[in-house]
């Protein structure tokens, strides 16, 4: 089934259901398939609070977005009805976890927009409001404001975008502790699909309006990012060759995985930080200079297509020590056995929809090679991309109940051991949920891209 959100310009937020209490508004939306947000790549995300009598505190109802140090927007129906003062409220920013360390902003001042008409609520159009803070909130690395696009802008059908918030994870249930921010990716739908696909939700007078040119329409089959990777349980590894590839403002992976949003990025909006077993511990980031991905990824299959496998060329090379130094590479023929255990590292989730905790220290865990007909076979009811084989010849499949690769490990190495030297024959791609029994993790096979990373790499003295 396909969920649709909609979003209104620009869209960020989203929150957890309401209680009995009094209170504003009515939540409309939720993060359904989504995944926590495991740094602090949203800074203009903003929870709105407002005081719960019952819990004696302020509860979190609605997001919202920082576009400047004094203002946040969001939508009119969170702020209903409008004989609410502005004095009822509060904001946070810079936060993760609700409630976790609140530092509460008041509400100076709240500018619905006119055109929103409270009796018909979010589908009668024009729900959107500004919300002027008391005082100017601090910027940091954790807080800052959002950009906004041109008014001409057009948000072209099946662009990618992302979604975040601390609403509903599945229809009718809540967020669970200890209230994590998710994040979502969605395609953005035309006006056309949008009213095809809600023509028997909206009431008669509702019907027309996601047509009128401030709606916009975006969601995703079911699913968010965190749900067509691989893993689980992983334990502190030693291996040197680990880096991590960040980007502002989108999804952070164990290394560059060619997944849609990033498509339209330059390298120069990447950074590379290598020698690290905590993240964010003494960062010195080296900059992207090129991106090269395979010619063989489609990005419309996404990594179930193959070809998902990416080279980075540095700005300039990198020191070399104990601490850092390349992995090996196979020889093109070499043929893994399906009865060799080899060991996968990386930052991401622990267990699925659960975020690495700080300090963050990087995870490895051993996971036996899979048989690529084996494998398939337990791919063949979960692909949607081909009737033929799903496990291609470009992949391998390791992993075991409890043990594999997860969320925020894409991109990562999977190293065995060959003649006393680690030798990396994957790079973390795809598969379903994370350490299922029935579903091993899918890997890009490096054996079959050798020769066309030596096209642009050169082979290292003394690997």
């Amino acid at each position: 089934m396909l969920w649709l959100v909609f979003l209104t310009f620009p869209c960020v937020g989203a929150s957890i259901p309401m209680t009995p209490d009094p209170r504003p508004g009515r939540e409309l939306a939720g993060i359904i398939g989504g995944c926590p947000v495991s740094a602090w790549r949203f800074p203009w995300q903003v929870s709105l609070r407002f005081y719960s009598r019952r819990s004696q505190r302020w509860e979190h109802i609605c997001g919202g977005s920082l576009i400047h140090p004094q203002w946040v927007l969001t939508t009119a129906h969170c702020v209903d009805p409008q004989e609410l003062e502005a004095c009822t409220f509060r904001v946070q920013v810079g936060q993760l976890r609700l409630y976790e360390d609140d530092r509460l902003t008041k509400v100076a001042q709240i500018i619905r927009h006119p055109k929103y008409n409270e009796s018909l609520s979010a589908p009668g159009g024009g729900d959107i409001a500004l919300l002027r803070l008391e005082a100017p909130v601090a910027l940091s690395e954790r807080v800052h404001p959002v950009s906004l696009p041109e008014a001409s802008l057009r948000v072209s059908q099946g662009k990618t975008c992302w979604v975040t918030g601390w609403g509903d994870i599945r229809i009718g249930e809540p967020l669970p502790q200890p209230f994590h921010l998710q994040e979502v990716e969605v395609k953005v739908r035309s006006d056309r699909y949008c009213q095809q696909a809600y023509r028997h939700t909206f009431r008669p007078e509702h019907a027309g309006q996601l047509t009128k040119g401030d709606v916009l329409c975006a969601g995703s089959q079911n699913r968010g990012p965190c749900l067509l990777v691989s893993g689980s349980e992983l334990s502190v590894s030693r291996l040197p060759q680990d880096a991590v590839a960040g980007v502002p403002d989108l999804p952070l992976h164990g290394g560059l995985h060619p997944h849609d949003p990033w498509q339209e990025l330059e390298a120069c909006t990447f950074r590379v930080q290598v020698g690290q077993l905590r993240l964010y511990e003494d960062d010195r980031l080296t900059k992207v200079a090129q991106i090269i991905r395979h010619p063989k990824y489609n990005e419309s299959l996404s990594a179930p297509g193959g070809g998902d496998i990416a080279l980075l060329r540095l700005e300039a090379p990198v020191a070399l020590s104990e601490r850092v130094h390349p992995v090996s590479l196979p020889e093109a023929t070499w043929n893994v056995s399906s009865q060799k255990t080899c060991w996968v590292t990386g930052w991401g989730n622990i267990r699925e929809f659960e975020s690495l905790p700080p300090p963050y220290s990087l995870r490895a865990v051993a996971v036996p090679l899979v048989e690529d007909e084996a494998c398939d076979h337990q791919y063949q009811n979960f692909s949607l991309h081909s009737a033929g084989r799903v496990i291609k010849d470009d992949m391998l499949c390791a992993g075991r109940k409890g043990h594999a690769a997860c969320q925020g490990d894409s991109g990562g190495p999977l190293v065995c051991t060959w003649r006393c030297s680690w030798v990396q024959v994957g790079v973390v791609s795809w598969g379903n949920g994370c350490g299922h029994r029935d579903f091993p993790g899918v890997y890009a096979r490096v054996m079959s891209y050798v020769s066309w990373i030596h096209h642009y790499v050169p082979q290292f003295p003394g690997l």
